[in-house]
């Protein structure tokens, strides 16, 4: 959640609204109650457009008001999951981010901290967020040793 929050911060103060949006988005995600990131959320989203006015006589039998449906729909869109695949390399690291190419010798991957550009071979295979998984390098089993003969003791010559 630190890093999402600091990465956040970075990419405002560099004038990466999206990106920091984003970013704000995961931590409230992970603790809803994160008071700093509230007031720097409300910093980078773009500006809503004024509230279309309902005329009094249609609004008459609603209780609701037009800023009570723009704050939910707000809130609804802070809960929207960011699209995050793992790439899991040939020695078990993992690299979370968004697959945007895959090419015959390289895939090249959006990370936060950048684009990715990792050689195909050395990638094992790819956890997609949708619970599916592609296996690109399958792992070389393990070869088991030899099974040892047992010699019972009253079995042998000597």
């Amino acid at each position: 959640m630190d890093a999402h929050f600091i990465l956040g911060t970075i990419y405002k103060d560099r004038g990466l609204h999206a990106r920091a949006l984003s970013m704000f988005r995961k931590v409230v995600e992970l603790k809803p109650d994160h008071e700093e990131v509230q007031a720097l959320l409300a910093a980078v989203a773009p500006p809503e457009p004024p509230p279309k006015r309902v005329p009094a006589a249609s609004s008459a039998g609603s209780s609701r008001r037009p800023d009570e449906a723009l704050l939910a729909a707000g809130l609804l869109g802070l809960a929207i999951p960011v699209r995050a695949d793992v790439i899991v390399l040939e020695g078990g690291d993992r690299i979370t981010g968004q697959v945007v190419a895959k090419g015959t010798k390289r895939l090249r991957v959006q990370t936060p901290y950048g684009l990715l550009v990792i050689p195909r071979e050395k990638v094992e295979r790819i956890k997609k967020d949708d619970g599916t998984e592609e296996v690109l390098n399958a792992p070389a089993p393990v070869p088991t040793p030899p099974r040892r003969r047992s010699r019972r003791c009253g079995s042998s010559s000597w």
